[in-house]
């Protein structure tokens, strides 16, 4: 199950990237929303550079996930692989150049069940996919607005 988003927003590629790269930043965003974060020590995945243990409330279940960098291509490209509650997902954060001073930013889900639990959470996952489409646009589009609100005056 593939999920899809993009949003241009007025500020330089290296900007869109540095602010999409702020792991710091995502990190206390997560943790004012409830979600445990701690630093991986031992990653799995092949040339992972980061990993993090997110412990959260999904679909009214806490669940366990584990989210591996395993490609930082700047300014371009983000690839991250989340693996938890049966399920791994390819998390792509694409950042394309339109202008000197605009940019694309491209977020792409790929969510694979692994498990028969995993199964059944992505046939729910399914038959919520409008609405769920529909707050990851929002989110996408937030996210850019507030990267045009901190642009640095130049």
């Amino acid at each position: 199950m593939k999920f899809t988003a993009k949003s241009d927003t007025d500020a330089p590629v290296e900007e869109v990237f540095r602010q999409c790269s702020d792991f710091a930043a995502f990190e206390t965003h997560a943790l004012q929303r409830g979600v445990q974060v701690s630093y991986r020590t031992q990653l799995k995945q092949p040339g992972a550079e980061r990993g993090w243990d997110l412990r959260l409330k999904l679909r009214g279940r806490p669940r366990d996930i584990e989210i591996e960098l395993v490609g930082y291509e700047a300014p371009n490209r983000l690839i991250f692989v989340a693996d938890g509650g049966g399920v791994v997902s390819d998390i792509v954060i694409d950042v394309v150049e339109l202008a000197r001073q605009r940019s694309r930013l491209h977020l792409s889900v790929d969510l694979r069940p692994q498990s028969m639990g995993g199964r059944i959470l992505i046939q729910s996952l399914k038959l919520a996919k409008g609405t769920l489409k529909r707050r990851l646009d929002k989110r996408v589009v937030n996210f850019a607005q507030q990267i045009e609100e901190n642009v640095p005056a130049s």
